[in-house]
C-alpha cells in the first residue's frame, strides 16, 4: 500500500483506467452499480474510465474494495486485447449476454497479463505450433489438418491425448469457468506469447477435444486470414485432425448405435461427430444418417451420450508446472506471488495454487 502523498503523486501520472474498466467487467458490475456503491454519479466515474477525470485519492482505496483487486493492479500499463475476428462469425458466442461476455473477456484478459508476468520467471520450451495460409492449400482445410499431424509426428489412428500434445508443441492449456454451458473454450494468440487455450473443465471429454481442436484450427488458420466461413472451417480442421478421412473411413461402415458407443471410446470423440464424418464421407446414406440421429433423439443421446464417465478426461498439466516453478524452486510465498500477480490471496489460491510438479528450469 502506497502513502497517501505518494499515492497522490502516482495517481496522477500512472493510474490506468483501462484497468478499472477490466476490473469491474471481470466482477460482472455494471459502471452504475460501481458508481452507486462508491457514492459517486455515474456521470463522474465515466469520466474517470474515460481518462477525462484524475481519481480521487480518498475513492481509490474504496474501489479496491468493492472490486477486491489490491491497489497496484490499477497502476498496471499492460495493454488490454480483443479478441479478434473469430468473436465475429461465432453464433454460439454471438448468443450469449453481452454482460457475460464481458466478463469472460476480462478475466481472460487479467490472466493473461499475469501469465506474462509469471513467464518471465521460467524457462519454455519454443512455441511448435505453425500458421498457414488456406489459399495456399486451395482452400483444403482438411490438407493442412493433415499437414499439422505431420509436422508433428502424430502417428496414425487416434490422438491418445490432444491436451498433451498441444502443450508438447508449446501451448498453454488453462482451466477456466465461462459462467455458461455455451462455451467450452476460447483460443487467445497474444503476441509475445505462446498460444493460449482456455478451456471449461467440466466439458466432457469428447466435446472438450473436439472444441479444442477447433481452437486450435483458429490459431492454425485464421491469424492472418479472415471469412465468414472461419467457424466452418474450424469445424471441418477439428474433424479431420482427430479423424483422418482414410483412417477413419474403414471403420464407419454398418453404423449402429451399438458401434458407434465402440468407436466413440476408440476414437475418442462424441457419436453425433462420427455421424457427421461417416455422412461426410458418403459411407452411409441419406436416409441412414437420418435413421441413427432418429434413434439418437429418441434416447435423447444429443444432449447426453453415453459412456461420458468412461472416456477420461485429458487433464492440463504445463499450467501447473509453471506455476509450481514459483512455489517449489523459487519459494515463492502466498503474499510474493500476490503482488507477482497483482491480486488478493484468496483468489490466488483459488487460481493459481495447485500440487507441486517439477519439470520446468529456472532461467539463469
Amino acid at each position: 500500500m502506497k502513502d497517501t502523498n505518494e499515492m497522490k503523486e502516482v495517481s496522477k501520472a500512472d493510474f490506468n483506467p483501462a484497468m478499472l474498466i477490466l476490473a469491474r467487467e471481470s466482477r460482472s458490475i455494471t459502471q452504475k452499480e460501481l458508481a452507486e456503491k462508491l457514492g459517486v454519479t455515474q456521470g463522474w466515474l465515466s469520466r474517470v474510465e474515460s481518462g477525462l477525470r484524475e481519481i480521487s485519492d480518498d475513492i481509490l482505496p474504496d474501489i479496491c474494495t468493492h472490486l477486491d483487486y489490491p491497489m497496484d493492479f490499477f497502476f498496471q500499463k499492460d495493454k488490454i486485447l480483443g479478441f479478434g475476428p473469430t468473436e465475429l462469425f461465432n453464433r454460439k458466442r454471438q448468443s450469449v449476454s453481452s454482460k457475460i461476455l464481458q466478463k469472460i473477456h476480462a478475466q481472460i484478459n487479467i490472466r493473461r497479463i499475469q501469465l506474462a508476468k509469471i513467464l518471465s520467471g521460467v524457462e519454455m520450451i519454443e512455441d511448435n505450433i505453425p500458421t498457414y495460409d488456406i489459399d495456399e492449400y486451395r482452400g483444403s482445410v482438411e490438407d493442412i489438418a493433415k499437414a499439422v499431424r505431420s509436422y508433428w509426428y502424430v502417428p496414425p489412428g487416434p490422438i491418445v491425448n490432444l491436451v498433451q500434445l498441444i502443450e508438447d508443441n508449446g501451448g498453454i492449456i488453462i482451466p477456466f469457468e465461462f459462467g455458461t454451458p455455451k462455451i467450452d473454450a476460447m483460443s487467445l494468440p497474444a503476441p509475445g506469447m505462446p498460444p493460449l487455450f482456455f478451456v471449461n473443465p467440466n466439458s466432457p471429454a469428447d466435446r472438450l477435444r473436439f472444441t479444442l481442436a477447433h481452437e486450435l484450427a483458429h490459431i492454425v488458420l485464421h491469424q492472418r486470414n479472415v471469412n465468414p466461413e472461419m467457424e466452418n472451417q474450424a469445424d471441418r480442421f477439428a474433424a479431420q485432425f482427430l479423424m483422418p478421412d482414410n483412417e477413419i473411413r474403414p471403420y464407419l461402415r454398418s453404423l449402429t448405435i451399438q458401434k458407434l458407443m465402440e468407436l466413440k471410446l476408440y476414437w475418442k470423440v462424441s457419436m453425433q461427430a462420427l455421424i457427421m464424418k461417416a455422412t461426410t464421407l458418403e459411407m452411409i446414406s441419406k436416409r441412414q444418417a437420418r435413421t441413427l440421429w432418429s434413434k439418437m433423439g429418441v434416447n435423447d443421446y444429443k444432449i447426453h451420450e453415453p459412456l461420458e464417465d468412461e472416456l477420461p478426461k485429458e487433464v492440463p498439466t504445463l499450467y501447473d508446472e509453471i506455476i509450481d516453478v514459483y512455489k517449489d524452486d523459487m519459494h515463492y510465498s502466498l503474499s510474493e506471488f500476490s503482488r507477482l500477480v497483482n491480486m488478493n490471496e484468496s483468489e490466488v489460491e483459488n487460481l493459481y495454487y495447485y500440487k507441486p510438479v517439477n519439470k520446468l528450469r529456472l532461467i539463469k
